[in-house]
């Protein structure tokens, strides 16, 4: 394994926030919550009635109708975030071996919407069962990264990491390790899910892991707040198209920032609660650092997980002041699931193109929903941010967590030719 180094070429977004990264980056700088009632379902018999769906979408510009219905929504996601990526890359318009092009994907739920409207058909008329010729397709975990190959003909490595809601901070973690082992040139990472459907909101409702402030959804996520209550649920997906510094350079590409630095771990605790001593994101946080050669002061924007539940907030932060220590009240800290909403496995996507746009900008995002933050976090410092910044942003710190102890880090760095 060498340590050569791996660069970013292209990032491309599907999220509530937008399906592009102009509009995107508005509303990062403008603060504005895509927290609405639900839409796409009868969401009146839940404790949660709202979320952050997808506002701008199209899935019919991706593709046929006939080939649209063979696809879960979240490959519909997958391949618009990609067709992004891939377009500002510049790939399809040079030279490249397909078979040393891979995909790195990532979900935490697959093709859960499939899931759940057979299961409902299958429920109203179980004497004489119907199941549609491609559910299996379209359930399979991996039916997103599958998609993506065909749709580019990308014939390199192929994988799935299902990692809960650090899922996409694995897939770029593995894709790093395909490249810099030698196995690929180019791999195209990310995460996508679609997880507004009946057993994800009902699932997450039982657990009281979503906030259920229906009267005000807007103020519903609130990270590292006092009163907070539980998460935004999102849906969408990230993507970025990762190469040797030494590939990109050979084809002319725009590098537009480094993928210096990545780190999992895992709490080996309890199935759904966070180590409220955040030994798992130390841990993630401490190799990513490693990874890159930097030291904790040397972060300029922390991404951090941030999904506004007791726990997590709670173990997330102790695990940072471990790292950090007292510069957590200097390090500007943005916390965008309260405008974002929480995608699960693709959390880690889209934050990484918020964090690529941060660099690119030299700009923190907005905040939001800043109310009376945890005592114990203000006694011992931390910056959220509550207005854009401009200042130099040089290396942006992104943490993903999710059930069962997952914990995994990514560093981007700023490239400077």
């Amino acid at each position: 394994m060498n340590n050569q180094c791996i660069v970013v070429t292209g990032m491309g977004i599907v999220s509530p926030l937008g399906s592009s990264k102009e509009r995107v980056w508005e509303h990062l700088l403008s603060g504005q919550s895509a927290a609405a009632p639900i839409t796409r379902l009868d969401a009146s018999g839940f404790p949660t009635r709202f979320a952050a769906e997808l506002r701008d979408f199209n899935e019919q510009l991706l593709d046929s109708p006939k080939q649209l219905r063979k696809m879960d929504r979240l490959s519909w996601y997958a391949l618009g975030a990609c067709d992004e990526a891939l377009q500002q890359s510049g790939l399809s318009n040079s030279t490249y071996s397909a078979a040393r092009v891979g995909v790195s994907w990532a979900s935490g739920n697959g093709g859960i919407e499939s899931i759940d409207q057979a299961l409902l058909e299958y429920s109203k008329q179980p004497e004489r069962p119907r199941f549609s010729p491609y559910f299996q397709s379209k359930a399979l975990p991996d039916s997103a990264s599958g998609w993506i190959a065909a749709r580019y003909g990308f014939k390199g490595p192929n994988q799935l990491s299902v990692a809960a809601c650090a899922s996409s901070n694995a897939a770029f973690f593995t894709a790093l390790l395909y490249l810099r082992a030698g196995l690929a040139d180019v791999m195209i990472a990310g995460g996508s899910d679609a997880p507004i459907t009946p057993s994800v909101l009902g699932g997450f409702g039982a657990m009281k892991a979503l906030s259920t402030r229906n009267e005000a959804p807007e103020t519903a996520s609130r990270p590292f707040a006092s009163d907070r209550d539980g998460f935004l649920l999102g849906e969408g997906a990230g993507a970025l198209v990762l190469e040797t510094l030494e590939h990109a350079q050979k084809r002319g590409a725009n590098i537009l920032a480094i993928l210096s630095g990545c780190g999992n771990a895992n709490d080996a605790g309890h199935p759904t609660a966070a180590d409220e001593q955040g030994s798992g994101t130390r841990a993630s946080v401490q190799m990513a650092l490693e990874m890159a050669g930097l030291k904790p002061d040397d972060i300029s924007l922390i991404n951090p997980h941030a999904t506004s539940t007791p726990n997590g907030d709670y173990a997330e932060y102790n695990g940072l002041h471990a790292i950090f220590g007292s510069s957590l009240s200097t390090i500007p800290m943005a916390a965008t699931k309260c405008m974002s909403g929480h995608l699960l496995g693709a959390a880690g996507a889209i934050e990484a193109v918020f964090s690529l746009l941060s660099l690119q900008h030299q700009c923190t995002p907005a905040g939001i929903n800043q109310f009376e933050t945890e005592a114990s976090m203000v006694e011992r410092g931390i910056r959220l941010c509550r207005t854009p910044e401009r200042q130099e942003i040089n290396h942006v710190l992104s943490h993903s967590a999710g059930f069962g102890g997952h914990n995994a880090t990514v560093i981007f760095s700023r490239w400077i030719a």
